[in-house]
């Protein structure tokens, strides 16, 4: 590992000392970290900026480091789950992959106005946006995972650990949190993993120490497939094979949404109903509270983040057209073409959709012009907010580009123009100039577009 202090190169000489607290500090992850493209990785804190170069301060080092910037991969932060007291929170998806939450602050043709905590208001060009999502804060119950000591290792040793906001797992086993899942609930989390995907999910279990309870729902993910287990009866029921996301991917959005009164079961990915089940022997289940991560894999990684647990209202899930088929799911194909319909309408946070346009966003709601008139509803019953449509349009890439990954999930590209005392400074043609708190991220991924790093990242488990 070399740097530069000043003018003159410095060497960073790598003691077992040094070795030893390298280790313990991405181990604990509490610290913050630099990760170099050969291998290399630091702990300390980021102390500034210049052309072309990171400026690191350790413990390890006598003297702060400048460190080549086009040899960085990244910069991997201490996470800290925000909590936050608004009735909804607002995600807006762009047309680059990226993703923003926070309170939704104003609407118009020109862009979209996002409230958060870590920058304050931040607008969205219009032309940049590929659509906003809307969700009732007030139903979620969970987000995490925060540490190890909230969850239960049923009958597996060690096979679970906590890493940088994340439950990850190198061997079979099974970790469990309890008093958690009420009778109609989503469990959604992200999951990334490595050659071959197979884990368990069970929810609504009444016991947390069995490694495969007799009780709740079972939902097993591979590359074959995903299927559903009734945990009392045994009952299997099948799915259809395994979408492009499990079997082409290593990492996805996963939710699944339970209801273990009327045996209502489905999965998304990706925000994407893949499978929906009725459970016809739901009524001799045996259900509790107890969420479940069974990992099946003997080799390779698996890690879970992003965990968020919410009261659910119980409406089906309807799956698209072409996914229907030859197994029970309790649904017909009519009400999957009306579902299919909907597209372009404002859909509401209780199922429903209407057609209308969208004038604005202000404190005092959102102003909706409809066939009967304006009607003015709160951010909360809303899932989806209407947007006309714009141009395509993508922002520049620009040397000094980097990719924030958020804590509670998501991310965004901008240049990065300062970093120093807790505070970021990025620019993008999507949202101008912004100051971020350096809390509100849980890494920052150098050198977007060069290829030959885009593999070493994965490396993450």
């Amino acid at each position: 590992m070399a740097g530069t202090s000043g003018e003159k190169t410095m060497n960073v000489r790598v003691t077992i000392a040094c070795m030893l607290a390298i280790s313990f500090a991405f181990a604990r992850g509490d610290s913050s970290l630099v990760r170099f493209a050969n291998g290399d990785l630091l702990p300390g804190t980021p102390a500034g900026l210049e052309p072309g170069s990171l400026i690191w301060s350790s413990a390890l080092l006598e003297h702060d480091a400048r460190f080549d910037s086009a040899q960085v991969l990244d910069v991997l932060l201490p996470v800290v789950f925000p909590a936050s007291e608004d009735d909804h929170i607002a995600t807006v998806v762009l047309k680059n992959g990226d993703a923003v939450s926070g309170r939704l602050a104003g609407a118009d043709d020109s862009g979209v106005e996002l409230a958060t905590d870590f920058a304050g208001t931040m607008k969205f060009r219009r032309s940049m946006i590929r659509g906003v999502s809307i969700e009732d804060n007030s139903n979620v119950i969970y987000r995490g995972p925060v540490d190890l000591a909230e969850w239960h290792e049923a009958e597996s040793g060690k096979a679970w650990k906590h890493h940088r906001g994340a439950l990850v797992s190198h061997d079979r086993g099974v970790i469990a949190r309890d008093d958690l899942l009420p009778a109609r609930c989503s469990v959604a989390f992200t999951l990334a993993w490595k050659e071959p995907l197979h884990i368990s999910v069970i929810v609504q279990s009444k016991d947390p120490e069995p490694a495969e309870p007799r009780s709740g729902y079972n939902v097993v993910f591979s590359r074959v497939g995903i299927y559903l287990i009734n945990g009392k009866t045994n009952q299997h029921l099948s799915g259809n094979a395994a979408p492009p996301a499990l079997r082409d991917e290593e990492s996805a959005r996963l939710e699944i949404r339970s209801d273990s009164a009327t045996g209502h079961v489905s999965v998304r990915i990706n925000d994407e109903v893949v499978e929906a089940w009725t459970d016809p022997q739901h009524a001799a289940g045996e259900f509790g509270k107890v969420l479940h991560f069974s990992s099946k894999q003997s080799s390779g990684a698996l890690r879970v983040s992003d965990i968020v647990v919410k009261r659910w209202d119980g409406a089906p899930d309807v799956l698209p057209r072409e996914r229907l088929g030859r197994l029970h799911r309790g649904r017909d194909e009519a009400q999957a073409e009306e579902k299919n319909e909907d597209n372009g309408r404002i859909q509401l946070a209780n199922g429903d959709s209407l057609t209308g346009d969208l004038r604005s966003v202000t404190a005092a709601g959102v102003r909706i012009e409809t066939g009967f008139g304006e009607i003015l509803l709160p951010p909360s019953r809303l899932r989806q907010l209407g947007l006309k449509p714009a141009a395509d349009d993508m922002p520049i890439r620009r040397a000094g580009d980097v990719r924030a990954w958020f804590a509670n999930g998501g991310s965004l590209v901008f240049r990065l123009d300062s970093w120093r005392d807790g505070e970021i400074t990025g620019s993008s043609q999507t949202f101008g100039t912004t100051t971020f708190r350096e809390s509100a991220f849980r890494r920052i991924e150098f050198n977007l577009y060069n290829n030959a790093f885009q593999g070493l990242r994965s490396k993450e488990p």
